[in-house]
């Protein structure tokens, strides 16, 4: 129970706490104990969770009795859930709404039955396009049709058929969505999935009849399968048509995919436009849809800063971090705020401010250490005369690779390949086509803008 109090915010400990107090004395060993652990969330300190420690505030005068702390905690921990569940019907209205119908149905409250499916097909059809909502369509029109108080040989079909139709949609689309993450988990972690064989009917028939959301996923489909620059443009004319009436995940979802065919591009050494890729990012920011939870990805907000870097889009970006860093989780804000600047400054060649701005800074967040090892590295080659520091660095930053579990096989991949070429370019200067040769393999490999222009001047 403990991991999960942690978990909860003030506000929900807060909410908690008013109703359990509700249903006791405020002087009872269950309001005692709630108290009593509420003063130390989120972290609960080991040592003031001892048994006897516990006994000894919320059952005063008692004489200690581990039963007496187990048997509260059981009682505290099904209260949570009971509140949990609560929460759970308030954050989803839907399953709400479903189970008010049951008890309308069970309690033969039939008026109320019909008002309630009446208000709930309403809300449906004003929710934005997204895959549960043809689910949502086809339930409220199965307990339509499976009324038990109607006559059902006399019930006019149109509701049995809108539950097949958005059944078929709901099945269709929920298939293609789940094919196009197995393709996608395929081609970034190489691990061979097996092909599911239903999927073949789904991805090679388009029905244009049922949606645009089917169509996107169909697209995407085949984009992932076909790498077809004229699927990619017919996908992206086609979402960036209807942004507006998907909801927000599969907004997400969609603009993902369009960036990371641009991404995948760029990791097989192809043709790419960094143009294109940067306006993708900015209709992203246009419509927030890297926004959730009220959090700023900051995986995506690294990238926008790296783009607009190379792109020399300085003045739009001095806008986009002044009205977008508010939104970066609180504990990496700071730092990746203090890393877009020092971006700025090494695309603007002040190498010694950018030295200035990390120097003494002990980096929080994966995406933020790595960023300041590389930044690092490459600007004390650029004011430092003496490049075995720079190699020192460099090895260094392998070893932080290797060591550090946070880094995915990818990032690390790319944070080796960086340090290798910076030490091949300091100690083999002669060997410019060799060097070259590392870029032609198509790896991922970070700072590779700054690293071939360093080999051009070889």
């Amino acid at each position: 129970m403990i991991p999960f109090l942690s978990k909860l915010s003030e506000q929900e400990i807060k909410e908690f706490r008013i109703s359990y107090m509700n249903k006791l004395y405020r002087n009872s060993t269950k309001s005692r104990l709630l108290n009593y652990l509420q003063k130390y969330h989120p972290h609960f300190p080991k040592e003031k969770l001892d048994a006897e420690k516990i006994h000894q505030r919320i059952f005063k005068n008692n004489s200690y009795n581990r039963d007496n702390v187990i048997n509260a905690f059981s009682d505290l921990r099904k209260e949570l859930r009971r509140f949990l569940i609560w929460k759970y019907q308030e954050d989803f209205p839907f399953e709400r709404n479903i189970m008010l119908l049951q008890l309308y149905e069970k309690h033969n409250l039939k008026s109320h039955f019909n008002l309630q499916l009446k208000s709930m097909k309403t809300e449906v059809e004003k929710e934005k396009m997204n895959t549960w909502k043809e689910y949502k369509k086809m339930r409220i029109a199965h307990e339509y049709y499976f009324d038990p108080q109607k006559i059902q040989i006399n019930l006019s079909a149109d509701s049995l058929k809108e539950a097949n139709d958005s059944l078929d949609k709901f099945y269709f689309i929920s298939k293609l969505k789940y094919a196009c993450e197995l393709q996608n988990r395929n081609q970034v972690l190489q691990k061979g999935f097996p092909k599911i064989k239903f999927l073949d009917k789904i991805t090679h028939e388009p029905k244009e009849a049922f949606s645009v959301l089917y169509q996107c996923f169909f697209l995407n489909y085949k984009l992932l399968q076909e790498r077809d620059e004229a699927v990619y443009l017919e996908l992206k004319k086609l979402v960036f048509e209807n942004i507006k009436n998907f909801s927000r995940r599969n907004q997400h979802i969609f603009l993902t995919y369009l960036i990371n065919h641009n991404s995948y591009k760029k990791r097989l050494g192809l043709s790419f436009s960094k143009k294109e890729l940067f306006e993708l990012y900015q209709f992203g920011v246009t419509y927030e849809i890297f926004i959730v939870d009220g959090v700023f990805n900051d995986s995506h907000f690294n990238n926008i800063v790296n783009l607009a870097c190379k792109l020399k889009e300085l003045k739009w970006l001095d806008q986009f971090i002044k009205r977008w860093s508010t939104l970066l989780k609180e504990d990496i804000k700071e730092h990746t705020i203090l890393l877009s600047k020092a971006f700025i400054c090494f695309e603007k060649k002040e190498y010694e401010k950018v030295i200035r701005l990390i120097g003494s800074i002990e980096f929080k967040g994966v995406h933020n250490k790595i960023r300041f090892r590389c930044l690092q590295i490459a600007g004390e080659f650029e004011i430092n005369e003496d490049h075995q520091y720079v190699i020192h660095l460099c090895t260094l930053c392998e070893k932080f690779a290797k060591r550090n579990n946070e880094i995915g096989t990818t990032m690390k991949q790319g944070l080796f390949n960086f340090a290798k070429i910076v030490k091949k370019i300091i100690s083999f200067p002669n060997q410019k086509n060799k060097i070259n040769t590392e870029f032609k393999k198509g790896e991922f490999i970070y700072f590779e803008d700054w690293l071939k222009e360093k080999t051009n001047l070889l």
